[in-house]
C-alpha cells in the first residue's frame, strides 16, 4: 500500500507491477533496491503457502491465489495512473478500484488455503463468486482508512481518497463528505452483519 501511495515513483511502480504480473524470482534484478525486499518477501510467503498446501494435495489452488495478488497489484497500478494524470475519480469509479485494493479477497483466499480442516476448493469457489460480504468489508476498511488519512495525504502527491472524490463530485465540505462516508461505513457494517447470518 505505502509503496504505491507514498514511496514509489510512477516508473518504479510500473516495473514492480510488471514483475508481479510475470511472477518470477528472476524479475528481482529489474527492481529498484528497496523494492527487492518487498518482492522477495512476497515470493517467499507464496512459496511457503505452496509448500504447506502441497502436503495436503491442494497445490493446484495456488494459481488462483497468485491471480488474486496480481489483480490486487494491478488495481494499485490503476490508482498510480490516476495520480500521474491528476485525475480524481468519481465516487463510483473510486469504489470500483477500492473494491480491489481493499484486499479482503486476497486475505480471505489466503486464509482458506491455510485451513487444512475445511473443504478448501469449495471455500475458494465461494470467494471466486465475488460474495457481497467481501465487497462490504473492502468498503468498510477503505472508507475508515481514507477518513483517517485524509489530512496527512494532503501533504504529498497521492491517490485521491474517497473523501476527495466525494468533495469534488458533490461540491461539499470535508466535514460533510466525512459524515456521508461514516454513514456508508455504518451501512457496510450492517451489511457485513446481515451477510454473516
Amino acid at each position: 500500500d505505502d509503496t504505491f501511495d507514498a514511496y514509489g515513483t510512477f516508473e518504479e511502480l510500473k516495473i514492480f507491477n510488471d514483475a508481479i504480473q510475470r511472477w518470477s524470482i528472476t524479475c528481482m534484478d529489474m527492481l529498484p533496491e528497496y523494492m527487492k525486499l518487498i518482492y522477495q518477501k512476497l515470493m517467499d510467503i507464496y512459496i511457503e503457502m505452496e509448500d504447506l498446501i502441497a502436503s495436503e494435495g491442494k497445490e493446484d489452488l495456488m494459481d488462483c491465489a497468485k491471480e488474486f495478488m496480481k489483480d490486487f497489484v494491478k488495481a494499485y497500478m490503476m490508482e498510480a495512473e490516476c495520480v500521474k494524470e491528476g485525475y480524481i475519480l468519481t465516487p463510483e469509479e473510486h469504489a470500483s478500484i477500492a473494491y480491489k485494493t481493499g484486499g479482503a479477497d486476497v486475505i480471505i483466499l489466503s486464509c482458506f488455503l491455510g485451513m487444512g480442516n475445511i473443504d478448501t476448493k469449495e471455500a475458494i469457489k465461494w470467494v471466486l463468486t465475488d460474495p457481497p460480504i467481501i465487497k462490504y468489508v473492502n468498503v468498510f476498511g477503505r472508507h475508515i482508512n481514507d477518513i483517517a488519512g485524509h489530512k496527512m495525504e494532503q501533504e504529498r502527491k497521492h491517490f485521491p481518497s474517497s473523501v476527495e472524490s466525494y468533495i469534488k463530485q458533490y461540491d461539499v465540505t470535508e466535514e460533510y463528505a466525512c459524515n456521508m462516508l461514516h454513514k456508508k461505513i455504518e451501512d457496510a457494517w450492517k451489511d457485513i452483519n446481515q451477510e454473516s447470518l
